[in-house]
């Protein structure tokens, strides 16, 4: 069947088919999150992502992700886990020790998934 020709819903924007894969269990975004279309020659992707944390009264958090790419209807390829550390805010010392205790967290859940 020619591209055109499929349903809209079952093409990306380059007209390849959309493939739907589960997310890896570890994802907290929503079951069945879309692809991000790449440009023509260029790999659809999507992000997977997991919070370990947030530490109270600031806006830092500990999180951990990674992103899928694929090509028509051939198999994922994913990236390496990575840990991500989100803050803008000035801590007081039990705060940082509490983004400590998550960036050990997050570090101890990405090693597992080896």
């Amino acid at each position: 069947m020619n591209n055109s020709m499929q349903h809209p819903d079952s093409t990306n924007l380059n007209g390849l088919p959309t493939v739907h894969r589960p997310c890896p269990p570890w994802c907290e975004l929503k079951a069945g999150h879309g692809w991000d279309s790449g440009t023509e020659g260029v790999d659809d992707s999507r992000g997977h992502g997991a919070t370990v944390g947030k530490v109270p009264g600031s806006h830092a958090s500990v999180s951990i992700y990674n992103v899928e790419t694929s090509t028509r209807e051939g198999p994922s390829m994913f990236s390496p886990v990575t840990i991500e550390v989100d803050s803008g805010d000035e801590l007081d010392v039990d705060q940082a020790q509490e983004l400590a205790d998550l960036v050990n967290l997050a570090i101890a859940k990405v090693k597992a998934l080896r």
